[in-house]
């Protein structure tokens, strides 16, 4: 697997953004607020702490960044013209996550506030064409989908008993939230004019890779998300019996399921994507052996 694009490089790009805000916001206010004697550094030192409140969630491995996956997956032909809107939604997805998930103080609801309403301004001026455009409603669609479909199966799985259907029921919360990484990988793969057959399997690919990924995350967020009150398919499982079982047959389930995937012409990334699966779940394994129950 190609690993030369890593965390810094993916952040570097992300901080240049800051960039295009600047002008913008020094635009604004010499022509529209006609603002005079303005100290500019408070300004953009503002842009600036908001801006690090995502970067360090990255850096910190909190919050996991979809772009780099992809990069990481697809090598040297991921097209780096995509980089920065795949990161804007990134960011989008990341912010969401927290304002809804987290008891934030005020200055951190700010701070993500401001950065939500830039990255916005970024993102539009980075749409092309709209095959993206269509994409892109479709990313945000799911994203509603996710959070009404989580509240309905941690719902389910609350009040099942029966260790095949939580199986089963556990899975499928899991394959709603795995829609997030679509666009991450639709977006590289529309730009080098991949077939729809092809970036279908490729997508499919994908969700079970976050499937696993989401898992192993919830298993590292068990204290934490327990300590916030949230429930998460991994949590829910932990209090019911059996529930290391469940979660392994989850995880086993998802390995089978994606090595029935085959691309008419198997790319080398399809092969990094399969070989990412096999290793999230060694690591789930290695994980629940940890877990007293």
């Amino acid at each position: 697997m190609n690993m030369s694009v890593d965390i810094e490089s993916i952040v570097e790009n992300y901080r240049k953004t800051l960039l295009q805000t600047k002008e913008s916001l020094m635009e604004i206010i010499q022509n529209d607020i006609k603002m005079k004697d303005v100290d500019t550094e408070l300004f953009t030192s503002v842009l600036e702490q908001s801006m690090e409140k995502i970067i360090q969630n990255w850096l910190s491995g909190r919050k996991y960044i979809r772009t780099l996956f992809i990069n990481q997956v697809m090598g040297d032909i991921y097209p780096q013209k995509t980089t920065s809107l795949s990161l804007s939604i990134d960011a989008f997805i990341n912010i969401l996550d927290d304002l809804l998930d987290e008891n934030l103080d005020k200055p951190t609801k700010t701070a993500y506030i401001v950065e939500f309403i830039r990255i916005m301004a970024i993102f539009t001026s980075r749409i092309s064409d709209s095959v993206q455009r269509e994409r892109i409603e479709r990313c945000f669609n799911k994203l509603i989908s996710i959070a009404i479909g989580e509240t309905i199966y941690r719902n389910l799985i609350k009040n099942e008993n029966n260790t095949e259907k939580l199986i089963e029921l556990v899975k499928e919360v899991y394959t709603y939230v795995s829609l997030d990484i679509d666009i991450f990988i639709e977006l590289p793969l529309l730009e080098m004019s991949f077939e729809q057959n092809e970036i279908n399997k490729l997508v499919s690919l994908g969700r079970h890779f976050r499937m696993l990924n989401l898992i192993k995350k919830d298993i590292d967020d068990i204290e934490h998300d327990k300590k916030s009150g949230t429930d998460t398919g991994v949590t829910l499982a932990l209090e019911k019996d059996n529930s290391k079982e469940i979660i392994n047959s989850v995880a086993d389930k998802i390995v089978s399921a994606s090595r029935q995937i085959f691309l008419d012409k198997e790319h080398q990334f399809a092969d990094n994507f399969k070989k990412m699966i096999e290793q999230e779940k060694l690591e789930i394994g290695k994980r629940l052996e940890k877990i007293k129950c």
